[in-house]
């Protein structure tokens, strides 16, 4: 694995926050020690129903004055050159699993359904996995192969 970026885990204090902690943490990492994910949260708009959204998290990073760029389409490439780089990346992912037992016909197609994301910020990228700061393990790394 590449070098790490050291961002600190954030446990998220909400099922709906994730968003709100992953931005503490790389918010903390940037030099921010003040930021705090109940304070994002408020400044975001983070609620039950929307989660955090990613005009919420400009508006939270505007507040600690962190520079932000939103990319839509990147490539995995651009988002892991950007981490090798030493600059944190907030993704929004859709990663989660169906119930155990469930069959394939009747399984959700999740590149037509956006209302289960999850952020987490990418801490490392390797030429076989992808490691991140997970709020909903406690602020644990969690990792993804690469195909």
């Amino acid at each position: 694995m590449a070098l790490e970026l050291a961002l600190p885990p954030v446990r998220q204090v909400t099922s709906f926050s994730c968003g709100a902690a992953a931005a503490t943490s790389v918010f903390r990492y940037l030099g921010r020690d003040s930021a705090c994910e109940c304070r994002v949260m408020a400044l975001a708009g983070t609620t039950a129903e929307a989660g955090t959204t990613p005009g919420g998290l400009r508006r939270a990073a505007a507040f600690y004055r962190v520079p932000v760029e939103q990319w839509e389409g990147a490539s995995l490439e651009d988002v892991c050159e950007a981490v090798k780089a030493g600059r944190p990346v907030l993704l929004a992912l859709q990663a989660w699993a169906e119930r155990s037992g469930q069959d394939a016909a009747s399984a959700v197609d999740y590149r037509q359904r956006w209302d289960d994301g999850h952020w987490v910020a990418m801490t490392a990228a390797g030429p076989r996995r992808l490691l991140f700061m997970d709020p909903s393990l406690g602020g644990a790394r969690a990792s993804l192969g690469r195909n």
